[in-house]
């Protein structure tokens, strides 16, 4: 792959055209599982492993109706039997899905792993021995092997004698925990004061042996027992009552990371203010300066770094891959893993992640062999890469989805909910739909059905009211389940200025919250009618006898309909007429002439015109802001439009050409910043300073 075509992919080009295979799977994303079959199925034809790697994941899943183990078993060695014969291009194309030989084989053998299932469920060493022994080709079987010699290990402890500790090593001699345990079987002194393994005994021995060669053992102890909880009040604990200990500089680094889990300049100085003997000092100074430092991505013999807007470099070209920064930390890769390095170059989180997605709170959802698990700023593992899915439900809370089960935790991993829902949505205004075995209904942020779950589905259209099926027809409820509008319509958007629109076979209604038909004037439906039919501003665009108007949310023309089409935004009216496009005010002012072949608002400051099939910019009175001469132009941000001519592309900024036409893409960095591609490498232009920023050479 070429130095170009890599920039293109890490700037994240939608260029591509869509494809059965690459809408199936974003529907699969978003778990629209039926839409997703559809379209994996009829992928079938043309692209077979593709598509039956996407089939058998949805066949693997037991939260859809589809759920099937033997059609998963099936599709899943389709994929596999058929992947060689897949174009190298696809195979590149569609790696993002998973759908390469190591997605394929992990899911293959996810779908037999029962025993394991088995052998977890029972927890005990004979469960997981008989595990291993049958199954010693199985991915588990490493964790397996683990959790096995943990338990056997921890049983020893729990007895902690000499006989206990010399059984263990003679039933499991090459266990990892060999080594501790023979440790542990010669340090009698340790093990007798410490016999209960409380705190209590930990810091007593620490206090009457404070020479001991198992001091740092002890402190250890001390340290893992007081921050066990991995949260900020634990960490206080411990760096206020236990500042002689070995582990003191290493507890106040990561206690200053939790604390930075809403990461801000005024968060850094916090810390600073509130603990200033803390023994990181050059750690919080370094952060300080660099926190509103900008970074850049850059390419150099095949690698890439980071540099200032000065085109300094600041990290140098280590990595496969580094991007942006975000809460102070940068995404990198090395070979097929990823990891975090801070504004020092330093790595944060070791590449060892298939992936690594930053939410909320400090927290980094990570992924391995396409399951996934959740770490805070210090790469302690919050949750292990069990899950196939992990959602941000609220500042606090998350929706785990494990093979067989579900389940809400905060994000310091504790059970909020013994409540089994199959599918949780993100909370609004307090509330959020939730369903289980039973059906859908909405629960508040205690996880209490204040909707009974009893519904075939439920769509919020606001705060209070719910649209629901019966019989293929939708009608509305409230949250005291009072049926204010019986089933009747085929769809039901959501409430905008106290009107929803609602329509069945080819007619509109405007529904009132109080479940009335407040406007019905025998409208039509029409391609766009969901969006542009809706109420902006007490307007919506309604098409009546063949033609388009305007309405108020009285039901009355305020555009009458003589229009072949009309479109809507905040400040103008672009409509059609004799084929042609123009556009007025929301008087319906004529504003701009009806010559154009179409018109799109901008951001509701400026319209993307084509006129003679070339496209130029308008503002919104029809003054030229970039003549019509260009094959496509795209909005980046700001006044700043990325032009081309067909073959190359130049940046327009307020109206003037700002750079010449020799980038093969340009695309939106971050704000105030673009990104510009050419056969030299990538550079960048910052907006407001009007200038280019690129990698300066070394002499």
């Amino acid at each position: 792959m070429s130095i170009l075509l890599c920039l293109a992919v890490l700037l994240n080009s939608n260029q591509a055209e869509a494809s059965r295979i690459k809408r199936g799977n974003e529907a699969l994303k978003i778990n629209d599982y039926f839409k997703a079959k559809k379209l994996l199925t009829k992928g079938l034809k043309y692209n077979v492993s593709p598509a039956s790697f996407g089939l058998a994941t949805i066949y693997s899943r037991n939260n859809n109706p589809f759920y099937n183990l033997d059609s998963a078993y099936y599709y899943i060695n389709l994929a596999d039997s058929t992947f060689d014969l897949s174009k190298l291009r696809k195979k590149e194309k569609w790696r993002i899905y998973g759908w390469t030989e190591a997605g394929i084989d992990s899911l293959s053998r996810s779908i037999s792993s029962q025993f394991y299932a088995i052998a977890k469920s029972t927890h005990t060493v004979e469960s997981y021995s008989i595990f291993l022994i049958k199954n010693p080709n199985s991915i588990e079987f490493n964790a397996a092997m683990h959790v096995r010699d943990s338990i056997a290990f921890f049983s020893a402890v729990s007895m902690n004698n000499a006989t206990s500790y010399a059984d263990f090593m003679m039933t499991y001699p090459k266990s990892e925990y060999y080594q501790l345990a023979e440790e542990n079987f010669q340090n009698s002194r340790f093990q007798e004061h410490t016999e209960n393994r409380s705190l209590e005994s930990f810091t007593s021995f620490v206090k009457e042996f404070p020479d001991s060669p198992q001091r740092e053992e002890a402190d250890l102890a001390i340290y893992q027992l007081v921050t066990l909880d991995n949260t900020i009040n634990a960490y206080a604990t411990f760096t206020k009552d236990y500042p002689d200990n070995t582990f003191i500089d290493l507890a106040w680094s990561r206690f200053y990371q939790l604390f930075l889990s809403k990461y801000s300049t005024n968060r850094i100085q916090e810390f600073k203010e509130k603990y200033p003997n803390a023994s990181n000092q050059d750690e919080i100074h370094s952060d300080s300066t660099l926190v509103n430092v900008l970074y850049f991505p850059f390419m150099k013999e095949g690698k890439m770094g980071l540099m200032n807007d000065e085109g300094i470099e600041v990290i140098s070209a280590n990595y496969d891959f580094v991007g942006s920064f975000n809460q102070g930390l940068a995404l990198f890769t090395k070979g097929e893993k990823a990891g975090l390095i801070n504004k020092r170059g330093e790595v944060q989180i070791d590449a060892k992640y298939d992936g690594i997605t930053t939410i909320d709170n400090g927290r980094f959802i990570v992924e391995e062999n396409n399951l996934l698990g959740l770490i805070d700023r210090n790469g302690t593992e919050i949750l292990p890469c069990d899950y196939e899915d992990v959602l941000t439900l609220s500042e606090t809370d998350l929706f785990i989805l494990l093979k067989d089960s579900t389940a809400i935790i905060d994000y310091n991993g504790r059970l909020k909910t013994t409540t089994q829902f199959k599918e949780v949505e993100p909370f609004t205004s307090g509330l959020a739909i939730a369903s289980t075995k039973n059906g859908f209904g909405v629960i508040d942020t205690n996880y209490n059905f204040i909707l009974k779950d009893k519904f075939n589905s439920l769509n919020a259209l606001n705060d209070t009211l719910f649209s629901f099926e019966s019989n293929k027809r939708l009608g509305i409820i409230n949250l005291q389940g009072d049926t204010i509008l019986k089933p009747r319509y085929t769809y039901i958007g959501a409430y905008k200025e106290g009107l929803a629109l609602a329509s069945s076979s080819d007619t509109v209604d405007y529904i009132t919250t109080s479940g009335k038909i407040g406007i019905n004037r025998f409208f039509q439906t029409y391609s766009n009618y969901k969006v542009n039919g809706e109420f902006l501003n007490g307007v919506a665009v309604v098409y009546v006898g063949g033609e388009f108007g305007r309405v108020n949310t009285e039901g009355a023309f305020v555009t009458s309909p003589d229009y072949e089409n009309i479109s809507r935004s905040e400040k103008i009216v672009p409509f059609q007429t004799e084929g042609f496009w123009g556009a007025m005010n929301q008087n319906n002012k004529l504003i701009i002439s009806s010559k154009y072949q179409s018109l799109d608002v901008i951001n509701d400051d400026y319209i993307l015109a084509k006129l003679d099939y070339a496209y130029g910019v308008v503002d919104l009175f029809g003054n030229n802001v970039i003549e019509n001469s260009f094959k496509s132009i795209d909005y980046l941000q700001r006044s700043a439009f990325a032009v081309s001519d067909g073959l190359q592309f130049g940046l327009f900024l307020n109206g003037q050409q700002v750079t010449s036409m020799e980038y093969s893409a340009i695309r939106n960095f971050s704000e105030g910043f673009v990104s510009l591609v050419n056969k030299e490498g990538v550079s960048y232009f910052d907006l407001e300073k009007s200038k280019i920023i690129k990698l300066m050479k070394v002499e």
